[in-house]
């Protein structure tokens, strides 16, 4: 599908979860109830159980006739986490973006796309977990998510390329 002028962030919304609730169902209502990162007074409350709301997250299984889907299905958790997150609703975001790194978690067999959204997953939950003020988690992801590239180029490029790489990185 090419995206038109037509196109407006505001129809994403609706695609996103009409995806989600085909893939994971129970983790789209869960995060549809969330209501404690809506602005009102209980969100500095709600940042304070985040530990409680990740670990009543709906988990999320892809069927075996989807497994050829399980990358897609890990990049529609993260575009929902990057929506929830543009919208400032980080709890929903959250979730939605620990659900994908969990799903990739469990799939340790990863081909270069799903290393990709996994690392994808884990620059958004560094920006989530910062945003809510959780500088401990947030530096967590930082690493893992730099752990993740150099592994991605390491395996895809070899070593050559990743000391290139690494020399490009250099202060001047």
């Amino acid at each position: 599908m090419i995206l038109n002028d037509s196109f407006c962030a505001v129809d994403a919304q609706p695609a996103l979860e009409e995806a989600g609730n085909f893939f994971f169902p129970e983790l789209v209502k869960f995060t549809t109830d969330i209501t404690a990162d809506d602005g009102s007074e209980g969100q500095t409350e709600a940042k304070e159980s985040v530990q409680k709301l990740l670990k009543e997250i709906p988990q999320v299984k892809v069927k075996n006739e989807h497994e050829e889907f399980l990358t897609y299905v890990v990049e529609l958790l993260n575009q929902l986490g990057v929506l929830w997150t543009n919208r400032s609703r980080l709890l929903r975001a959250l979730c939605y973006l620990s659900a994908g790194q969990k799903l990739c978690d469990k799939h340790k067999k990863q081909d270069e796309a799903l290393a990709a959204a996994q690392t994808h997953a884990h620059f958004y939950l560094a920006q989530v977990y910062g945003s809510l003020g959780m500088a401990d988690e947030s530096a967590r992801f930082c690493l893992s998510t730099l752990e993740l590239q150099l592994l991605q180029c390491v395996n895809a490029e070899g070593e050559g390329a990743l000391l290139e790489r690494m020399n490009g990185c250099r202060m001047r």
